[in-house]
């Protein structure tokens, strides 16, 4: 078998989250990461002899390969940090007793107990120091005595500052920084025209995308990348054009969600309406009704005729129309409604009830007319309708001229608040003629009787 053309790490590339202890877990073994990087994702790499992990591209953290399960290696300097807001727990830290440090610095802490009052925090501070001036920092005295006036942070800050002090690391506190490339320390550009993702940074980026929400960009960045890379596109294209997917597909999405909310009992569409089957209806009307400005004006639209006119077909798709604009719909049948109504009432619903109703932009109630309702279910449908007044639309289907509606609704009072209510800022579209069902049954039979 041939060798790859590029050169690769021997390595198990992982994607992993530090914990709130700064742990990161691998194959049930635990590795400690600076406090910065707790709770964040990072990205493991595991070789046969150590484990290095990295955020970003840097590398902040490398660890010899635990073996074994439920062991754990920390680095000191991971936790000091921590430390210094909670000092009493020093002498308790698995990473400060597990630490190994040289002797010289029980004897210190020993020394500060003695002549400071907060010994912890000020020996915590002192550890900090090793950031610049190496774990040698408490040899500062000739012969390494510990004289009183040793004892102080600053005596030792000032000493590691001095030109002619080396800084030496040591192997078991700050072996973070063992196997570092040159240049680790510095965060590498995410992306270079026309360089392949590593698995690093494709696993960084799954999982950046995964919590962000964005399933478009997921799925679309790797094309998306090779083809701006083959016309040298400016990164903000390549940017503009990800968001793009990601906006569009979620717009679509949406709509298909208030379509399915709408409880639609089939999809109608203007374009399946056969105008000419009724003439006196004004087309012009309808089309501007269909951009949905009524919507906003909080105005009503109530259709008037005979049955199979088409009046339904009509009102789902103005409704549609309204989803696709991004305006909630929601189609309820008349008797269909009243009987949710007076559910909710015996159920001690009707405040959500009425409430969830308000959420809506457009309610669409059909069929008004073919069943009465009773006293109860007459009081119930006009509290609903009388509480969109001015607050939302409505559009409503009836085969009763008004003046027939005290048939459906009973009280002649309530009938006329209604209407009252309804009609103030409406739409009204007469669409009497030939039932467009009784038409299509003719014309079957014609066509059985001609075959």
């Amino acid at each position: 078998m041939p060798l790859p053309k590029r050169p690769f790490e021997c390595c198990r590339v992982l994607s992993a989250k530090a914990n709130a202890s700064q742990l990161v877990r691998s194959q049930n073994n635990f590795y400690s990461v600076p406090q910065t990087w707790a709770g964040r994702a990072l990205v493991l790499k595991a070789y046969v002899d150590r484990v290095d992990i990295y955020a970003n591209h840097l590398l902040i953290a490398s660890h010899p390969r635990l073996y074994g399960e439920k062991r754990e290696s920390f680095v000191l300097d991971h936790y000091l940090d921590t430390l210094l807001l909670k000092p009493g727990a020093l002498e308790y830290a698995r990473p400060y007793k597990g630490a190994n440090l040289p002797p010289v610095y029980n004897k210190y802490l020993a020394a500060l107990k003695e002549h400071h009052a907060r010994a912890q925090k000020e020996f915590v501070k002192i550890l900090l120091l090793h950031r610049q001036c190496g774990w040698d920092v408490l040899d500062l005295c000739p012969g390494g005595g510990l004289p009183p006036g040793c004892l102080s942070r600053r005596r030792s800050q000032a000493h590691c500052e001095a030109p002619e002090r080396k800084i030496p690391g040591h192997p078991l506190l700050d072996h973070t920084h063992q196997n570092q490339p040159a240049g680790a320390d510095q965060i590498q550009p995410a992306f270079r025209r026309g360089a392949p993702l590593n698995a690093s940074t494709d696993l960084l980026l799954q999982n950046y995308l995964k919590r962000l929400k964005l399933p478009t960009v997921a799925r679309n960045y790797r094309a998306l990348a090779r083809e701006a890379a083959e016309k040298n596109c400016p990164y903000e294209e390549y940017l503009c054009s990800l968001l793009e997917q990601e906006v569009l597909t979620r717009e679509e999405h949406m709509r298909q969600v208030r379509i399915r909310r709408a409880n639609f009992p089939v999809l109608k569409t203007l374009e399946g309406f056969d105008f000419t089957a009724i003439p006196s209806l004004n087309k012009q009307k309808v089309l501007s009704l269909s951009q949905g400005e009524y919507i906003k004006q909080k105005e009503n639209v109530i259709l008037i005729g005979n049955s199979g006119t088409g009046k339904t077909h009509l009102a789902i798709a103005l409704a549609l129309c309204a989803c696709r604009q991004g305006y909630r719909a929601r189609f309820y049948t008349a008797p269909g409604l009243v009987t949710e109504l007076l559910a909710a009432s015996r159920e001690y619903r009707l405040p959500h009830f009425e409430k969830q109703w308000l959420k809506q932009d457009l309610i669409v109630v059909d069929e008004l007319g073919y069943v009465p309702y009773t006293p109860e279910g007459a009081q119930m449908f006009f509290r609903v309708i009388a509480g969109r007044y001015e607050r939302g639309s409505v559009i409503i289907t009836s085969n009763l001229e008004f003046p027939e509606w005290t048939q459906v609704l009973g009280e002649e009072k309530l009938t006329a608040a209604l209407l009252d209510r309804l009609t103030h800022r409406c739409h009204i579209l007469v669409m009497n003629g030939e039932s467009y069902r009784f038409r299509e049954s003719l014309k079957r039979r014609e066509e059985d009787l001609a075959g």
